[in-house]
């Protein structure tokens, strides 16, 4: 058999990385799919437990992220001060207050079911995980962020993480309480699928991220700050970023294909 020289080497190599739209590095939108977990989800339990966690995998090494269902929230509902219920007679009191009450037990039982959803899918994410590793050996969970969502030049959509961060997410002793961590030495990958993705579909070569920058154990806000801008100007997008850099900037759902299909006009977008 002839001896490969680098040249094929690497073109089997990139091959490999180049995957398809149907894996989650080009498809990162979770669907039905039991492999995928939107972690804006987590707001479901209270509005800024996705930011808290973001904010822990940029400023620590060593991650330890536990929450529950069972988390308190507060969540006030609107109601009519005092000095207006005054003009009110006493059946339009009782009625507004049953009002109120009808909207309370709503809620209550939406978020109710939302957390139910989210328990079985986090279940379901952790159970897929093990199987893989007992067949593999290899712990195949990673957390992708931020995405990129891009019409390509085919007119398909592609969403892909930039970076994917090694995780490990696993149930504690408390009911419904699960816990996200990851340590100095678990890796943090660039999505290289999406790399050769990007000059297979565009002939865009994406300049590369240094080493030392991935092998301390932790990409901190202005070095993801410099990675997305460095990226999108290679790309000749212009989105703002300051969003990275504010602990208090929401993290949206991701949206279905079609609403991105509908949002992005043109390819290569």
């Amino acid at each position: 058999m002839e001896n490969l020289n680098p040249e094929i080497f690497q073109a089997f190599q990139n091959k490999l990385k180049t995957g398809n739209r149907r894996g989650v590095h080009l498809n990162a939108i979770p669907g039905n799919s039991r492999y995928k977990f939107d972690l804006a989800r987590l707001s479901d339990i209270h509005k800024s437990l996705p930011e808290h966690f973001i904010i822990n995998l940029l400023t620590q090494k060593n991650v330890n992220f536990k929450f529950s269902i069972h988390d308190k929230i507060t969540d006030e509902v609107s109601k009519t001060e005092e000095k207006d219920n005054i003009y009110l007679f006493d059946e339009e009191k009782e009625e507004s207050k049953n009002e109120t009450t009808e909207v309370v037990l709503v809620k209550d039982k939406t978020r109710e079911t939302a957390l139910e959803k989210l328990s079985i899918s986090l279940e379901n994410l952790i159970f897929q995980n093990e199987v893989i590793q007992s067949e593999k050996g290899i712990n195949s969970l990673g957390f992708g962020f931020p995405m990129l969502i891009r019409k390509d030049m085919d007119g398909q959509i592609s969403a892909s993480p930039i970076l994917i961060w090694s995780v490990n997410i696993k149930p504690v002793n408390e009911l419904n309480t699960w816990e996200i961590s990851r340590t100095e030495d678990d890796p943090i990958y660039v999505n290289e699928v999406l790399i050769n993705h990007l000059q297979n579909d565009s002939g865009i070569v994406v300049e590369q991220i240094s080493e030392e920058m991935l092998a301390d154990g932790k990409i901190d806000k202005p070095e993801l700050l410099q990675i997305c801008k460095t990226l999108l100007d290679q790309l000749k997008i212009t989105q703002n970023l300051d969003f990275i850099l504010n602990n208090y900037e929401e993290i949206p759902l991701i949206k279905t294909k079609a609403s991105y299909e509908e949002q992005l006009q043109n390819n290569g977008d």
